[in-house]
């Protein structure tokens, strides 16, 4: 009995993991061709919390689309840097709602990082979710205090997300600890962006998947007959 069919089908499985190693693709990147620590200056969008300097709690957001197609988030990339308190600060990824960075929410990219420990950083994190983008399709990405007591203020925090001469559309809000709740978003149409750059794996159109899937299925009916 031959088992070069096998043989094909264990390399047809290996050339599917295979491809899933393959570097991500740059979706978008307003971090610029010099994309360290070291070409961002004091020119910020600032992320405050509840008992910081400032004593305001304050959320920035940034939009961005991806290419024509569909794509698996992988990575994001961000040029911050802290400035005080404590790590009072989360990452994520939003559906925009006409114009806002209120539709759902994607992913949390980060919750409390422990890793933005000076003033000038590029830092980066991979997606666990990997929810799929839309080519086309507006989206946000936001930085805000998570913690919010507004009897404590001991989670207090500020952080800076630099900009680097890319243009777009971001947005900031504040908390009112007054009457406990977020502002609406002010959105700020072609202004400087904060630094940040999205990777992810393009994802197969229906019909090529579906044809992978037949495709598979005939080779797996043949062996069996083989067998």
């Amino acid at each position: 009995m031959s088992k070069s069919p096998i043989r094909a089908l264990v390399l047809f499985l290996l050339s599917l993991c295979a491809a899933e190693r393959t570097p991500a693709d740059v979706l978008f990147d307003s971090l610029g061709t010099n994309g360290s620590s070291s070409t961002y200056d004091s020119i910020c969008w600032n992320v405050f919390s509840h008992g910081s300097s400032a004593n305001t709690a304050d959320g920035i957001a940034a939009s961005f689309s991806v290419p024509a197609g569909g794509y698996s988030l992988t990575s994001v990339s961000l040029a911050f840097g802290y400035i005080e308190g404590t790590n009072n600060l989360a990452i994520s990824l939003q559906a925009d709602a006409g114009g806002h960075p209120t539709g759902i929410p994607l992913e949390t990219i980060v919750s409390h990082p422990s890793n933005i420990t000076s003033l000038h950083q590029i830092i980066s994190y991979s997606s666990s979710l990997n929810p799929v983008m839309t080519g086309g399709t507006k989206y946000w990405l936001v930085a805000e205090p998570v913690d919010l007591n507004v009897l404590n203020p001991q989670n207090n925090s500020a952080y800076a997300w630099y900009w680097n001469g890319a243009f777009g559309d971001a947005g900031g809000r504040n908390f009112d600890f007054a009457t406990e709740v977020w502002g609406n978003w002010q959105i700020f149409p072609a202004t400087l962006l904060p630094g940040f750059r999205i990777e992810g794996f393009a994802v197969p159109e229906p019909t090529a998947f579906s044809l992978l899937l037949f495709g598979a299925c005939l080779l797996g009916l043949r062996l069996r007959r083989k067998l």
